[in-house]
């Protein structure tokens, strides 16, 4: 079988048929710490695949109505066509020398996500959804977008992630009919009819090729309806439909409030996490001063450890989805939009700390090499770091060659929002991460390769709020069995 072949193999199956066996091994990537168990690791078809051939699924219209018998070979044959299957831009990239830098973009844009800690996301979307303050009031936006409050869409959401995980090959209908039934409202704003995934889908791609690394509606939509019936083809998407999805959600088509929420919310969020870490030796918030009798700004969190600083900037940035598919202009624009915030950082770190602002307690003379800042991204396209600081050189107007533009490489970097958090809440050394290796060529380069331990979460309210969803869910499977629907 061949890649192009797909569509025409899908039709011959029932839409049932297809969404079922879907679940069945997307249920089989999920464990209860999130996705994708190492000791398990290429033995079943991997996410990002599943979510490929569900496009597939949903376009390709029905003529017979077949079913996947344990000797049908036609799903592993599928899978492999996608694994294996290059995309044609591919062949054109390989002589170029972005090569690696957008294949990852591509490839991490449909992965990395993914494998984030679900519970970390939902606490940070919970976070964000509960905010008030005199300029912005989260629950009331959340209220009126979505209908309901972000607890019952994150109980929904964690409830159906822990049957789904324990239960490991079959949940009745009956069960999974009766959670439902209790979250109407947030069933209604997570479902999607297939027509409408239809047009979701043509309005991103209309080419197949794409479908691999392209924008996926079940993103925002895990639950599908067709003929009277809500189908969970991927559940591992439940947590990225309660969590990043929703905030896309809420802003979309309103630059006013994202602007606002990345200003009151998620700087305030960046703070309140570092805060709380017991990390740093001091730590502010923003700043404002004065300077030449100009009232001016710091970056968003000011931080001293020791004799060494470190200032962090939150952006409530979104990487465009016409990188997914390896367009150009996208491509540039992006890496012009990430060396503008690294520009931003340098000129602080370098031209106006501590000879404009210094707000620490300790006022002890500054070596310049002891500062760094981090751009913190709110979802990072992992684009190529060398791209994005021989761009802000460029607009620095420094040499590629000098002294001063090695010095910015190693003291300017650009992080994800999941990075920060995974030191923050396990208190693991996130100061010493930052500057104490020199071995790098770039501030951030490779720095997530020593993954953190969510075991060793010692954040009190976050444990907290874990404490407080999972008790949630209790209450609901004590419904579930009360009503006699575990066996």
């Amino acid at each position: 079988m061949e890649y192009k072949d797909i569509p025409r193999t899908l039709k011959r199956y029932s839409f049932e048929e297809k969404m079922n066996i879907l679940q069945i091994y997307s249920r089989r990537t999920m464990n209860l710490n999130g996705i994708i168990n190492k000791n398990e690791t290429g033995k079943f078809p991997f996410p990002w695949e599943l979510e490929t051939l569900l496009l597939f699924s949903i376009t390709a219209q029905e003529w017979r109505e077949g079913r996947f018998t344990s000797k049908d070979r036609n799903f592993i044959d599928m899978i492999n066509c996608i694994r294996n299957y290059q995309h044609p831009i591919v062949d054109e990239l390989k002589e170029t020398t972005d090569f690696i830098s957008k294949l990852f973009v591509a490839i991490g844009s449909t992965q990395f996500e993914a494998q984030e800690y679900p519970y970390y996301k939902l606490y940070r979307y919970y976070w964000y959804f509960s905010f008030v303050n005199s300029k912005v009031n989260m629950p009331e936006i959340f209220q009126q977008k979505l209908g309901s409050n972000y607890k019952k869409y994150a109980t929904l959401a964690m409830s159906l992630w822990v049957i789904l995980c324990t239960n490991k090959y079959t949940i009745s209908s009956q069960l999974y009919n009766f959670i439902l039934s209790q979250f109407p409202v947030e069933l209604r704003h997570l479902t999607i009819t297939r027509d409408e995934y239809k047009k979701q889908l043509e309005s991103i791609t209309s080419c197949i090729d794409n479908y691999i690394y392209c924008l996926r509606p079940s993103y925002t939509y895990p639950f599908i309806s067709e003929k009277g019936f809500v189908y969970l083809p991927l559940p591992h998407l439940l947590m990225r439909s309660v969590t990043s999805s929703m905030l896309y959600r809420i802003t979309q088509d309103n630059n006013h409030l994202a602007e606002l929420i990345g200003k009151e919310v998620m700087e305030s969020y960046l703070y309140q996490i570092i805060l709380r870490s017991g990390l740093f030796d001091e730590v502010y918030p923003e700043q404002e001063y004065i300077f030449h009798r100009n009232k001016n700004r710091t970056l968003d969190v000011l931080t001293r450890k020791g004799d060494h600083y470190i200032f962090f900037d939150s952006k409530m940035y979104t990487p465009r989805r016409d990188l997914r598919i390896f367009d150009q202009d996208t491509y540039d624009r992006e890496i012009d939009r990430l060396a503008r915030n690294c520009k931003q950082i340098y000129e602080h770190i370098r031209c106006r700390f501590p000879s404009q602002y210094n707000p620490f307690h300790v006022q002890s003379e500054i070596n310049p090499d002891n500062v760094y800042g981090l751009v913190v991204l709110r979802e990072d396209p992992r684009i190529q770091n060398a791209h994005i600081y021989m761009r802000t050189a460029t607009l620095l107007e420094i040499s590629h060659k000098s002294s001063e533009y090695q010095w910015l490489c190693q003291h300017v970097g650009i992080i994800s929002l999941a990075d920060i958090e995974k030191h923050c809440f396990t208190h693991s050394d996130l100061p010493d991460h930052i500057y104490g290796s020199h071995s790098r060529e770039h501030l951030t380069d490779f720095w997530l390769v020593d993954a953190v331990d969510s075991d060793k979460v010692q954040d009190t309210e976050f444990i907290a709020f874990k404490k407080e969803i999972l008790d949630e869910c209790s209450k609901l499977f004590k419904k579930c069995a009360e009503a006699g629907l575990f066996s």
